[in-house]
């Protein structure tokens, strides 16, 4: 996570929350966090682990992002996907950036 250089109040979108366990890091470190999952059983651990997070349920591949994001992350995702998904799913991610932003893969 460190990598990321998150810091207080940066927006950031993460495809595939899971559980939140991610969420609740990037929340204690002050940002501010869009959570998108397609389970609605992991929205719902998301939000009671990390309450503080915008959850959005839906496919990361087809789901409206929106943009101007600090970063985006990638949480423990992209092995749930074929190589073409692949491409289009970080094509996503890197099209929600705001100038300069960064992608973070955990995987």
């Amino acid at each position: 996570m460190g990598a990321l250089d998150v810091r207080p109040g940066q927006r950031v979108l993460e495809l595939g929350c899971g559980t939140g366990q991610v969420t609740a890091e990037l929340l204690a470190g002050g940002a501010d966090v869009v959570a998108v999952d397609a389970l609605p059983a992991m929205l719902d651990g998301a939000r009671r682990r990390a309450p503080g997070a915008t959850y959005v349920h839906g496919d990361v591949l087809l789901a409206e992002l929106g943009g101007g994001y600090h970063r985006v992350v990638l949480s423990f995702l992209l092995h749930n996907f074929d190589q073409n998904s692949r491409v289009r799913l970080l094509r996503r991610a890197a099209a929600a950036l705001a100038g300069g932003g960064r992608v973070g893969i955990l995987d």
